[in-house]
């Protein structure tokens, strides 16, 4: 006999299957898919969509819309989602569908840093040891406020590339990357005297997640729908871990060899599900 909680959530996942499949196939505009991160993150989109709503459509936008227009292009409904790290200001503008799109990955940082200042960075092994040294972020990144609430000492500077130039001069000590970032950053940039720091991961929660239109309850609710069937039947895992990008920085990053330095992020919301410790990335 099924356990009554167990009927219950079968009963609305009928109700939902049904609700859908009674209505006209969705289609779904969406920007430009133009990086690596663009690509595993429409890969998931696809993959939750494929949960609830396998007949969808997609469309993707011709060329990448600018930061800038995303909003407008989402609320005038010519894109219908977008995908971006969590922040206050996406949280205040947009509908987020409050489940971790890459297992907060984005959370888990290694430095570039300059190649002769190594050393530095083998002595540090708490984030006290971290305060004596300086980093370098965007000027108007999410990730900039959370280090800067721990009281890390920040420079800024508004893009990748300076930011880059700045740490090769010696202007800071460290550029936190996204784990999956530094070896294609230090690449596509040639003449600089910059290597990706060996003993020391930075960590704080932190999501991607995908916003639609705040009035677009319909598709929030079939995306949030088939991500969380896809966290939870092993699928989000199966595709996540199996994306050339992901298994690469896992390599590459050897992160169960490096010092975990934990940091909180006050701006996380409330409703994020940090408890669901199998949605989340673990380095422990």
């Amino acid at each position: 006999m099924l356990n009554p909680l167990k009927l219950n959530y079968l009963l609305i996942l009928t109700a939902f299957f049904l609700h859908y499949q009674a209505n006209a196939t969705v289609t779904i505009h969406h920007d430009a898919v133009t990086s690596e991160k663009d690509r595993i993150a429409f890969k998931i989109l696809k993959l939750a969509i494929s949960q609830v709503a396998p007949d969808t459509i997609f469309k993707q936008a011709q060329a990448k819309v600018p930061p800038g227009r995303l909003e407008t292009e989402l609320l005038s409904g010519h894109l219908s989602v977008i995908w971006g790290s969590a922040s206050h200001a996406r949280d205040t503008k947009y509908k987020a569908v409050r489940l971790p799109v890459l297992k907060g990955i984005l959370g888990h940082r290694i430095f570039i840093i300059h190649e002769d200042n190594q050393e530095a960075f083998t002595q540090v092994k708490s984030l006290n040891d971290l305060k004596n040294l300086t980093g370098g972020l965007g000027k108007t990144w999410g990730d900039t406020q959370i280090m800067k609430r721990a009281n890390l000492p920040i420079v800024t500077s508004k893009t990748t590339d300076s930011l880059l130039r700045m740490v090769n001069g010696r202007r800071f000590d460290y550029f936190p990357r996204g784990l999956h970032e530094p070896w294609a950053e230090l690449k596509r940039i040639d003449g600089l005297n910059l290597t990706v720091e060996k003993n020391i991961l930075l960590v704080y929660p932190q999501a991607m997640h995908f916003y639609v239109a705040p009035n677009n309850q319909d598709l929030h609710d079939l995306i949030y729908k088939g991500l969380e069937i896809a966290l939870n039947n092993g699928e989000h895992d199966r595709v996540f871990y199996n994306d050339t990008m992901i298994k690469n920085a896992l390599t590459q990053a050897n992160i169960k060899n490096r010092t975990v330095i934990k940091v909180d992020n006050t701006q996380l919301h409330s409703s994020t599900p940090l408890n669901q410790t199998n949605y989340w990335l673990s380095v422990l």
